[in-house]
């Protein structure tokens, strides 16, 4: 407990928290992992 900071959040099953503060923390593509990038199409859990 003594590494927990000044704010924590505590979620509910199948919530979501997003951070947002312009100019600092801004959200701009339609999903949260910025898109499928060419070359990186499968799935990060399985071996490459």
């Amino acid at each position: 407990m003594n590494r927990l900071g000044n704010l924590v959040i505590l979620l509910h099953k199948y919530e979501t928290v997003w951070w947002y503060e312009e100019e600092r923390f801004e959200q701009h593509k339609l999903g949260a992992h910025g898109g499928i990038v060419k070359g990186r199409d499968g799935n990060d859990f399985v071996g490459d």
